[in-house]
Protein backbone atom coordinates (compact mmCIF):
# COMPACT_ATOMS: atom_id res chain seq x y z
CA UNK A 1 0.00 0.00 0.00
CA UNK A 2 1.26 3.20 -0.62
CA UNK A 3 0.79 6.47 1.19
CA UNK A 4 -1.55 8.10 -1.06
CA UNK A 5 -3.58 4.64 -0.78
CA UNK A 6 -3.56 5.14 3.42
CA UNK A 7 -4.36 9.02 3.13
CA UNK A 8 -7.21 7.93 0.83
CA UNK A 9 -8.91 5.58 3.58
CA UNK A 10 -8.63 8.18 6.34
CA UNK A 11 -10.40 10.53 3.93
CA UNK A 12 -13.25 7.84 3.51
CA UNK A 13 -13.35 7.14 7.14
CA UNK A 14 -13.18 10.67 8.32
CA UNK A 15 -16.79 11.41 5.62
CA UNK A 16 -18.03 8.75 6.79
CA UNK A 17 -17.97 9.81 10.39
CA UNK A 18 -19.36 13.08 9.54
CA UNK A 19 -21.97 11.62 7.35
CA UNK A 20 -23.03 9.28 10.10
CA UNK A 21 -22.49 12.20 12.40
CA UNK A 22 -25.53 14.32 10.51
CA UNK A 23 -27.95 11.39 10.11
CA UNK A 24 -28.03 10.88 13.97
CA UNK A 25 -28.48 14.96 14.41
CA UNK A 26 -31.11 15.09 12.04
CA UNK A 27 -32.85 11.94 13.12
CA UNK A 28 -33.03 13.48 16.91
CA UNK A 29 -34.35 17.02 15.40
CA UNK A 30 -36.93 15.43 12.93
CA UNK A 31 -38.25 13.07 16.17
CA UNK A 32 -40.36 16.69 17.20
CA UNK A 33 -40.55 17.83 20.58
CA UNK A 34 -41.52 15.55 24.23
CA UNK A 35 -45.36 15.60 25.14
CA UNK A 36 -45.36 16.53 28.82
CA UNK A 37 -48.12 14.10 30.46
CA UNK A 38 -51.33 15.96 32.46
CA UNK A 39 -50.64 17.59 36.07
CA UNK A 40 -51.88 14.66 38.62
CA UNK A 41 -55.39 15.94 40.26
CA UNK A 42 -53.82 15.30 43.51
CA UNK A 43 -50.69 18.19 42.48
CA UNK A 44 -50.70 20.61 45.65
CA UNK A 45 -50.17 24.25 44.59
CA UNK A 46 -46.05 25.20 44.99
CA UNK A 47 -45.15 27.65 48.05
CA UNK A 48 -44.50 30.98 46.92
CA UNK A 49 -40.77 31.08 47.23
CA UNK A 50 -40.84 35.28 47.20
CA UNK A 51 -41.98 34.64 51.37
CA UNK A 52 -38.78 32.29 51.91
CA UNK A 53 -35.78 33.91 53.85
CA UNK A 54 -32.50 33.07 54.75
CA UNK A 55 -32.56 30.83 57.76
CA UNK A 56 -35.79 29.31 57.22
CA UNK A 57 -36.60 25.48 57.94
CA UNK A 58 -37.72 23.37 55.06
CA UNK A 59 -38.56 20.05 54.63
CA UNK A 60 -39.81 18.20 51.64
CA UNK A 61 -40.12 14.94 50.06
CA UNK A 62 -38.14 13.42 47.33
CA UNK A 63 -37.17 10.44 45.12
CA UNK A 64 -33.94 8.95 44.16
CA UNK A 65 -34.60 6.11 42.56
CA UNK A 66 -37.86 3.96 42.02
CA UNK A 67 -41.25 5.73 43.01
CA UNK A 68 -40.88 6.13 46.99
CA UNK A 69 -40.74 9.44 48.23
CA UNK A 70 -38.73 10.13 50.93
CA UNK A 71 -38.41 12.69 53.08
CA UNK A 72 -35.37 15.43 53.99
CA UNK A 73 -35.09 18.85 55.78
CA UNK A 74 -32.72 21.32 55.22
CA UNK A 75 -31.98 25.26 55.59
CA UNK A 76 -32.79 28.18 53.11
CA UNK A 77 -29.29 29.78 52.10
CA UNK A 78 -31.15 32.31 49.57
CA UNK A 79 -33.71 32.36 46.23
CA UNK A 80 -32.97 32.59 42.74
Amino acid sequence: MTRSHHQRRARVLASTTAALGLMIGASTLASGTAQSAEPAGDCATPYDASLLKPGDAVSGLTVETGTTPEGFTGEVIGTL
